[in-house]
């Protein structure tokens, strides 16, 4: 090593000359110059018995010829030992040069301590510095520049009074150390705004020879007096902390480490003055498994394991079927009961629970054991032994030797035997043109548990009225459906006026009235009322319809524009004097979902629509910013949404700074829901999906209810797929030059 880097032509220095091996012998070290008309070595130094180190001198040669600054490379040789080399630069240029003879810091200190650091700054040039200079100072968590923490800035010579060559100065700095413990090496650069013309401006910056070693200023320790519990019970932790500096514990903030397989959360506690603490583990809905946790200071990044404890719990797949069967009928199922954590759940048994006593419930299990992570059938038969009231509901209950209990509720509708007809629409109205035809339609649907009888139309003594088709139709077994065709043919002198009535559909013991109202009207001409509605309209006192909005009718067939114009005041859309038939009815306005739907308008009414346009309370806008690399681009994604109204709004917040997905490792992320809105949302589903590189595992998918004003967080793994894992090790290899 070179006690100077940069000396003026006719000028000497120090070097020093290293050995890493026993000094049992004197060790001959033999001395080159790459440039001996610039720089001048002996042939040779020698490190004596007992010593590791030699020094001698290094003289700049003064060659008489302005050639600027110039570099040799000094070569120390010895049998058996990697050379050492160092670059000398030697110069003629009339200029200062600023170089660190001195970095340091303290041997170590506690996390958040102040600390002091010092530097000191000489000019090695051969002309004096005559401008002020400014200073920086980095903590760094390696022995490299670059990417460090900045903890001082400061100006030197702002009076740019003349600091000789041969001189220099010392400065100090005093700081917090970091939160994070570990080692930390001091970086300083003498001319950070390069304010100097220099002799060489590489040589500014220099790492100090040691680090400081930073130490948690307290430690932790963490345990739970549960050991095994249901799926989410709150699980109360107990700790204590330890202060290594002998100051309060009063204050402290503790990270408690919950681990889960891959999955690692860290909830915070406030110690007392006895050191000691207390905080609750809230598991989010449906989870469970085996669990460890320890307690940590803020700054460490892990915690080491210093209790477990373990949640047990089983959902079923679907939660809750719904039959329908007849009496004197026999029905089975299945379902799907699935463990939520990965510890195993053994000694299953399952029992009904509330059955009526007319059902006859049997119910089996694949296995008594429930495997971690793993899964069950359920199978299930119910049988009605006699006439019983619907529904008739139960409950299928399975336990386990660890105490579980997981319920699968059942909803059994029992059909009746026998026939019920109804009538699809329920009530019929139409317009009709005097002296024309008119046919109108309806089906009959038989939704009972027994055929019907034949199906007789019976008509009121009309006579513009029959029915088109046979009369009585045939019988109609469960679930089957016949279509009835009116034909309406007015004469022309027939009054204009509504012809109020209904039709009888006779079926055996089962009938349905079908009610109906005929318009007689000189032209096939109708109205169109539309009533535009949000979610104010249902949840906001008033019921206040959408004001401003914009309705269009357009022909369905060629697209067009019909119609077209907006609400009113409350909310209200009038189409007079439209020809009847079908119709695209379309509503928007801003901020809102648009509506489109079909529309029919019959002649000789104002038909009335109600066009629902749900409110835009969550809006998504992408940006693409340019960054200082080239053909590099940060994309960021800005959330706007409405808050405290009264009806959910549920929003997903991802992290802002995805973190690198290595080959062969899993990446923990997290993902917020947030229910901005006055009302509970409930059925709340986190859907997650893979990509053709990533596997995405949410800790949960199904969170249910999602209260008003609250949020829940779940912690997300993240990792390449196998075949882009290969891929990208692969790509690795091939950019390193690594063999297989």
């Amino acid at each position: 090593t070179l006690a100077r880097t940069l000396l003026p032509e006719g000028s000497n220095t120090f070097a020093t000359v290293t050995r890493n091996t026993p000094t049992t012998n004197d060790l001959v070290v033999t001395l080159t110059s790459s440039d001996p008309t610039e720089a001048a070595v002996p042939a040779s130094v020698t490190i004596p018995a007992g010593s590791n180190t030699a020094t001698f001198t290094v003289a700049a040669v003064n060659d008489g010829t302005p050639d600027g600054t110039q570099p040799a490379t000094l070569t120390a040789s010895a049998s058996g030992f990697n050379s050492g080399v160092a670059v000398l630069q030697v110069t003629d240029i009339n200029l200062p040069d600023l170089q660190l003879t001195e970095v340091s810091g303290a041997a170590s200190g506690f996390t958040k301590a102040m600390a002091s650091l010092s530097f000191r700054v000489a000019n090695f040039g051969l002309a004096p510095l005559t401008n002020a200079i400014v200073q920086r100072v980095w903590l760094s968590n390696d022995a490299l520049p670059g990417g460090d923490t900045l903890v001082g800035e400061f100006t030197f010579n702002q009076g740019n009074e003349s600091i000789a060559p041969g001189l220099s100065f010392q400065q100090s700095v005093t700081t917090f150390l970091p939160l994070q413990p570990g080692d930390y090496w001091v970086i300083v650069t003498a001319d950070a705004a390069n304010a100097a013309v220099e002799v060489d401006e590489a040589n500014n910056t220099r790492v100090s020879s040691a680090p400081i070693r930073v130490v948690a200023d307290y430690s932790a320790t963490v345990q739970t007096a549960v050991t095994t519990a249901t799926a989410g019970t709150v699980v109360p932790m107990t700790g204590l902390v330890t202060m290594a500096n002998g100051q309060s514990p009063e204050g402290k903030l503790v990270n408690i480490h919950i681990t889960k397989g891959g999955f690692r959360r860290v909830i915070g506690a406030l110690a007392q003055a006895d050191g000691s603490f207390t905080v609750n583990f809230r598991p989010l809905p449906n989870e469970a498994g085996i669990y460890t946790i320890g307690a940590a200071h803020p700054g460490e990044t892990t915690a080491p394991v210093q209790d477990t404890f373990t949640l047990l719990g089983a959902k079923f797949d679907p939660a809750s079927p719904a039959l329908t069967l007849a009496p004197d009928a026999s029905l089975g199922g299945t379902a799907t009961l699935q463990n939520l954590g990965d510890a195993p759940l053994t000694g299953l048994a399952v029992s009904p629970i509330n059955a009526p006593a007319n059902l006859n419930v049997t119910a089996m299990l694949a296995t008594n054991t429930l495997p971690a992570d793993g899964s069950v059938a359920l199978s299930y038969g119910i049988a009605v032994t006699a006439e019983t009231p619907s529904p008739a509901d139960f409950t299928l209950r399975v336990t386990s030797a660890e105490g579980v209990a997981t319920d699968l509720p059942v909803s059994v509708t029992i059909r009746a035997l026998q026939a019920q007809l109804v009538a699809k629409p329920a009530s019929l109205t139409a317009g009709m043109v005097v002296g024309g035809q008119r046919l109108v339609a309806f089906d009959v649907v038989n939704q009972g548990g027994a055929t019907s009888g034949p199906v007789q139309i019976v008509l009121p003594q009309v006579a513009w009225l029959a029915v088109a088709g046979p009369n009585p139709l045939p019988p109609l077994a469960p679930g089957e459906t016949n279509s009835v065709t009116l034909q309406l043919t007015p004469p022309a002198d027939l009054p204009l006026t509504a012809y109020d009535g209904q039709v009888a559909v006779l079926g055996g013991a089962s009938a349905v009235p079908v009610p109906f109202r005929f318009i007689a009207l000189s032209e096939a001409r109708g109205s169109l009322e539309v009533f535009v509605e949000d979610e104010n309209t249902y949840y906001t006192a008033g019921q206040p319809r959408v004001a401003g909005a914009t309705v269009r009718l357009l022909d369905p067939f060629s697209r067009t524009v019909v119609a077209e114009t907006l609400t009113d005041t409350n909310g209200t859309a009038l189409f007079l004097g439209l020809t009847e038939g079908p119709y695209t009815l379309q509503a928007e306005a801003p901020q809102h979902d648009t509506y489109s739907s079909p529309v029919t308008v019959e002649a000789g009414l104002t038909n009335s629509v109600r066009a629902f346009i749900a409110v835009q309370t969550v809006a998504y806008r992408w940006s693409v910013v340019p960054t200082e690399v080239a053909d590099r681009y940060r994309m960021t994604l800005e959330t706007t949404f409405e808050a405290n109204v009264p009806w959910p709004v549920v929003t997903v917040d991802q992290p802002l700074i995805v973190p690198l997905v290595f080959p062969g490792e899993v990446t923990q992320t997290e993902i917020t829901l947030t229910n901005h809105g006055l009302l509970a949302a409930q059925g709340v589903v986190l859907n997650v999906r893979d990509t053709a590189t990533y596997k995405i595992t949410p800790l949960i998918r199904d969170i249910g209810e999602l209260p008003a004003r609250s949020s829940i967080t779940i912690p997300v793994l993240i990792q390449l797929q196998p075949d882009a894992d290969q891929r990208a090790v692969a790509a690795i290899r091939a950019h390193t030059g690594g063999g297989s």
